[in-house]
Formats: C-alpha cells, structure tokens, sequence
C-alpha cells in the first residue's frame, strides 16, 4: 500500500492507498463530478471564434462548471480518506482552495498510478529490468 503526505493548514495527514473496489468507486465518482470539465476543454478547440455567441456560451459553461469544481473537488479529497474525513470541520474552516488542490493532486496519484506503470516501462525499454 501507497501513502501520500499532505499538509493541510499546518497539519499533516497521511493518506492511504485506497483498496483496489474503493479505489475503482472513487475514480468513477471523479469522472461522474468532474467529467464535465474535460469535455468543456475538448470542445473548446472546436469553438468558432468568429462568433459572439459562441464564445460567449462557452465562457458561460466553462465559468459555472469552474466555479463549482472548487467544491467538487474538495469534496471528493475528504472523501478519500478517513483521517480527512475525521477533521472536515476544521480543514474546511482554516485550509485555503490552493492547499486542497495541491492535497487532490496527491490523492490522485495514489488512485491512478500510472507513474509506476510508466517508470516500469521505461525500465523494461532501456534493459534495467532484465539485468
């Protein structure tokens, strides 16, 4: 099992690798509550900047989606992990938006952890691993 450290208004937690099922729920709760910002910036591209109203609505949906992400995101970090979940109160009272982002970023990595896939790889094609 993985752990991450994050610091969160001054206190550290550490957080645990979520058994393969949570870990599988929580991915899909991510893509279900924050999906929608991806499609936004895929479509984005697709936008014709010749028109007003185009740009115009895309603004529109990519500022209220952004807007509310905030708290999606916060909401989905106190809900990996125990030790978060335990002093919500406080992280939620003292802890700034850029510190919970940072931590989401950390839980992340635990939950999908295609760095070591990606390391793995890259041993395997320079012959490390077989020597």
């Amino acid at each position: 099992m993985r752990t991450a450290m994050v610091t969160l208004g001054g206190v550290q937690y550490t957080v645990n690798e979520l058994p393969s099922r949570r870990a599988a729920e929580w991915r899909t709760a991510v893509q279900e509550k924050l999906g929608d910002i991806s499609t936004l910036i895929e479509s984005a591209p697709g936008t014709d900047i010749s028109s007003g109203a185009a740009i115009a609505g895309l603004v529109r949906a990519v500022g209220s989606t952004l807007i509310g992400s905030t708290d999606t995101v916060i909401e989905l970090l106190l809900g990996s992990a125990p030790a978060l979940a335990a002093d919500r109160e406080r992280i939620e009272a003292e802890c700034y938006d850029s510190e919970l982002l940072s931590a989401f970023v950390e839980v992340v990595k635990l939950a999908y952890p295609f760095g070591q896939l990606a390391n793995l790889v890259a041993r395997f094609e320079n012959g490390a691993a077989t020597k």
